[in-house]
């Protein structure tokens, strides 16, 4: 009569309390090692693989087979993902345009907005032209003569360094003018260069690049402004809030502080203006908009017992570095 040999039962207790150590077969120690680590005998070990691996390998064509459902299963999860990533972004792409468009049309219906094509389009031509017959068509030349326009784009490479790089900016916030914005890099070996091609409409409907805005024109120039002297000048800048007070502008509760910043002077200017004062309103009307900084054209003075650097700003010209046609200035 055979006997039955019953598996013996592997119990696993909760918690240990202090006693000796259970047996777990010889010990010996990791040469190098300063502490001493349990190693199972050959004996154990073998009990423990005749115990839990009981089960039969996986034939070459079982582990295929599950190898091609599992990355068909990863396939289609990854295609459902994109495809669904894919409608949402085009689906907000739509709604941008559709937005963008119909703002031009409610508040602009006389002029049609640039296409990113048009806009970049303009913005080479416009660089590359040489002939001087054809700058009124391409270039709203503002203070400047046809003349002055074609010697500043006939220098640029010599100034600036070549065009590296064309940015479709898209509509930019001027109040009620029209805008659109191309921002364009240059090559110079020194510095990094920058400038802006902003299109606007004349009043035929026909868009044009703003010189005095692509140029950052100042009305003197930055080397007689900055000489001292100055009774007012027309400036294109970013502005920032600032909180420098001193000389003629000590009072903080009189005057507000801005910092004046240009690539085209070194340093930072300060600029100033009464607090509660309808330039004030405008300032901060437009840095509520930009937050941090904003473009825009001043009007600026220099008072007598200020210092070299700092400027009354006297009138908020414009939002950003396109004047409207017949604003006047220096009154």
């Amino acid at each position: 009569m055979q006997t039955k040999l019953r598996r013996p039962e592997t119990r696993f207790p909760q918690s240990r309390s202090f006693g000796a150590t259970p047996l777990a077969g010889k010990v010996q120690k990791i040469r190098g090692s300063h502490t001493s680590l349990p190693t199972l005998s050959s004996t154990r070990l073998s009990f423990i693989d005749q115990e839990f691996n009981t089960r039969k390998p996986l034939t070459r064509k079982q582990v295929k087979l599950a190898s091609l459902l599992v990355g068909a299963v990863v396939f289609a999860v990854a295609l459902s993902v994109w495809v669904v990533a894919n409608r949402r972004e085009k689906a907000g792409a739509k709604s941008q345009i559709s937005a963008r468009d119909e703002m031009h049309n409610s508040e602009l219906p006389q002029f049609a907005a640039r296409s990113m094509t048009q806009a970049l389009d303009l913005a080479k031509r416009a660089l590359a032209n040489r002939d001087i017959q054809n700058i009124p068509a391409l270039w709203h030349t503002g203070s400047a003569s046809a003349e002055e326009v074609d010697q500043f784009i006939r220098t640029g490479d010599a100034r600036d360094g070549s065009p590296t790089g064309f940015v479709w900016l898209g509509s930019l916030d001027a109040g009620d003018q029209p805008l659109e914005g191309v921002q364009i890099t240059y090559n110079h070996p020194e510095k990094r260069v920058v400038r802006l091609a902003m299109l606007t409409p004349d009043e035929m409907g026909t868009w044009k690049v703003d010189f005095d805005a692509f140029a950052k024109t100042a009305t003197p120039g930055w080397n007689e402004i900055r000489a001292g002297g100055v009774k007012q000048a027309v400036v294109r800048v970013i502005i920032v809030r600032d909180t420098y007070y001193n000389f003629a502008y000590r009072d903080e509760k009189k005057w507000m502080s801005y910092g004046l910043v240009s690539d085209d002077i070194d340093g930072v200017f300060h600029g100033y203006c009464e607090t509660g004062s309808p330039v004030a309103n405008a300032l901060e009307d437009v840095l509520a908009d930009q937050k941090r900084a904003a473009r825009v054209t001043l009007e600026i003075s220099q008072r007598k017992d200020a210092d070299s650097q700092q400027f009354e700003i006297t009138r908020v010209l414009a939002r950003d570095w396109v004047l409207k046609s017949g604003t006047n200035l220096l009154n």
